[in-house]
């Protein structure tokens, strides 16, 4: 830390730097105030060792990034009059420049101050600052009369209640990993049936209630506080489950709505990770979403269709903003690129595949309208085909509408996630776009076709 070269200290030495700073100057305020540090310390060491035993986390706590810098106001005391000789032209003019200098610097602190305090207003919905926050306010608490709190009978209760609830998050993770791991062998044992009309009906009545209702629901509900092992083998655990699931469904399409329905998450990084291991994604895009493979599942109801794509939209903008915040993540970035540069890039070469056999709908062509136009391919055909028929694209029309779909996808992802540009910003994407925009029929088509060029 005191090195003079130009080489910079490590990270993480820095992060150890500054909180070791920071403690040091909350000893320094119980000193001061003539409290007892050695108090303060037993209690630290209590805490700490409380947190660690009983939340039992595999992972490093992470330290607190704390900026006590204060902003620095120039305050002069202003002199009684004096005398004093005419100044020359010069004279004045450093003073005017060294006015103007202190009102530069004054603007800097300025807008530093601004910028800290946007910092900290985002870090209020920062859920690992949160954490960081939790755990200083349990360990310092009370540090300005430490010396009246620390014999405080009050302390050990309080840590008893603290242990009891962890211990119960805990025994709740268990019974719930127990739980899915039964489910899964049951349901197993069901797809075993020889009637395989029966083993339908079962799992159309009992897979309604691998979940709430609620929007907000996760399979870690009500356990978040036990520890990261336990996490991740109970969502191992679902994922399987739903894989499972969709194994059966692909042989009878009466179940998909209920996948959809145990898949409709807001998606974690841990989420992906096993959606990725188990290709789930692969095998829902190719059976349900891809316009290429739409031929092998002719009897998809337009209903199911739209679900199906819904889901999909939902898992990109999940995935784009899990990887925008857990940056240099092997797994979500890989994950990323085999979702832009492999499905959604062979949809758009699907498409000039099939535009040479379709024939032109010039009274539908003048409809081009941007409502509604992330769906705009399914409102159409509802009201065009009441059989439901989602195999058939009759014409160019609906094929500039369910091309424009995608383009929105791409333009919506890179207008909120601009690390999805430079995963585009290829020859084959570049080659593709190119080529719809100078042979689509449609205005609209070729407008967000060269918007997301630029």
């Amino acid at each position: 830390l005191l090195q003079t070269d130009q080489i910079q200290p490590h990270k993480q030495l820095l992060k150890i730097y500054e909180y070791a700073n920071h403690v040091l100057t909350i000893f320094s305020t119980v000193k001061g105030q003539g409290g007892d540090c050695d108090e303060l310390l037993k209690q630290i060491k209590i805490k700490t060792l409380f947190l660690l035993l009983s939340i039992n986390e595999s992972n490093l706590i992470p330290i607190i990034n704390e900026n006590s810098s204060s902003i620095i106001i120039d305050k002069t005391i202003t002199n009684n009059f004096k005398y004093q000789r005419q100044q020359s032209k010069w004279s004045k003019a450093k003073h005017v420049i060294k006015l103007l200098r202190h009102i530069f610097q004054a603007c800097i602190r300025f807008k530093k101050f601004m910028l800290r305090k946007k910092q900290e207003s985002q870090q209020k919905y920062n859920f690992e600052n949160l954490l960081h926050q939790s755990i200083e306010d349990f360990l310092y608490e009370d540090f300005y009369k430490i010396s009246l709190s620390i014999n405080n009978e009050e302390k050990p209760m309080k840590l008893d209640e603290l242990e009891k609830c962890l211990c119960r998050q805990h025994e709740r993770a268990l019974t719930r990993l127990i739980t899915y791991r039964f489910i899964k062998t049951f349901l197993q044992t069901v797809l075993n049936l020889e009637n395989n009309n029966q083993s339908l009906k079962i799992f159309s009545i009992y897979l309604p209630y691998l979940r709430e209702m609620n929007f907000e629901w996760s399979y870690f509900d009500n356990i978040s506080a036990c520890n990261n092992q336990l996490k991740d083998e109970i969502s191992n655990t679902y994922y399987s489950i739903i894989k499972l699931i969709l194994s059966a469904c692909l042989k009878s399409k009466d179940l998909l709505e209920k996948v959809f329905y145990l898949l409709n998450l807001s998606y974690e990084s841990i989420d992906l990770y096993h959606l990725y291991n188990y290709q789930l994604i692969e095998i829902l895009f190719i059976s349900f979403v891809s316009l290429n493979q739409i031929s092998e599942h002719n009897n998809i109801s337009l209903n199911i269709k739209l679900i199906s794509f819904n889901w999909f939209r939902l898992f990109v903008f999940k995935l784009c903003e899990n990887t925008e915040k857990y940056t240099f993540n092997q797994i979500l970035d890989k994950q990323e690129k085999y979702i832009f540069n492999t499905l959604i890039l062979n949809e758009l070469k699907y498409f000039k595949q099939i535009q040479e056999t379709l024939t032109i709908n010039s009274e539908e062509q003048k409809n081009d309208s941007l409502k509604n136009i992330s769906i705009s391919w399914f409102l159409q055909i509802n009201e065009t085909n009441n059989n439901n028929n989602t195999s058939i694209i009759s014409n160019i029309y609906e094929l500039e509408l369910y091309k424009n779909q995608y383009l929105v996808l791409l333009l919506q992802c890179s207008y909120y996630y601009k690390h999805i540009l430079s995963i585009c910003a290829n020859i084959d994407y570049l080659k593709e776009l190119l080529d719809i925009y100078h042979h689509s029929q449609s205005h609209l088509t070729r407008l967000l076709t060269i918007r997301f060029l630029r």
